[in-house]
């Protein structure tokens, strides 16, 4: 899957390119990412798995070295209002996925707060943030979780799941795994097979 968290999460919000310029794309536009992540390797001179890394923790709800590039600035900016964003919709539309995240996440347990997941204004503490990012990871990859079974249900019977993956033997084209995916979650995520 590309730039599933991105994917899911603008999809689940009905998140637009107006609201979320840089993400949108990095979601929408594979030769955008690459561009991107291209742009600040050679920018900050470091490897690309660096700048894929460092991406993947603003999604998360880092904010370290995020002044080391505008990209990672607006990067970070857009994740954050992104992360938001999602637990307000699922704690109205699919709480009981909201109170499974809560559970499996050690770090909210940890703060013992009682929370409005609708609340998208206030200033959050950076334990408050740190918290509900974690809760945020256990949201989305619920619904990646979903995808991959859509995957191994109509395609990929002998498939293992690994993180944004389903590996197998089966050679199949992409674009009818992508229209499985749709049909039965209806997420529509961008599918690429590695030989």
């Amino acid at each position: 899957m590309s730039a599933a968290m991105q994917s899911i999460s603008l999809q689940l919000i009905n998140g637009t390119k107006a609201d979320y310029p840089m993400l949108w794309e990095y979601a929408n536009n594979p030769d955008y990412k690459r561009q991107i992540r291209n742009e600040i390797a050679n920018t900050l001179s470091i490897p690309l798995e660096g700048v894929k890394s460092q991406l993947t923790a603003y999604a998360n709800g880092s904010k370290k070295d995020v002044k080391l590039h505008t990209y990672y600035k607006q990067f970070q900016e857009e994740s954050d209002k992104l992360r938001k964003a999602v637990l307000r919709w699922v704690s109205i539309y699919d709480n009981e996925v909201l109170v499974s995240a809560k559970t499996q996440s050690k770090k909210w347990k940890a703060l013992q707060t009682e929370t409005d997941w609708t609340d998208i204004d206030s200033r959050e503490t950076w334990k408050e943030a740190l918290g509900k990012s974690s809760v945020f990871f256990f949201v989305w990859t619920h619904y990646e979780r979903d995808i991959r079974i859509a995957m191994l249900e109509h395609y990929f019977d002998d498939g293992i799941e690994v993180h944004d993956a389903v590996y197998s033997k089966v050679d199949i084209d992409p674009k009818l795994v992508k229209r499985a995916i749709c049909d039965w979650t209806e997420f529509n995520i961008d599918i690429s097979q590695e030989k």
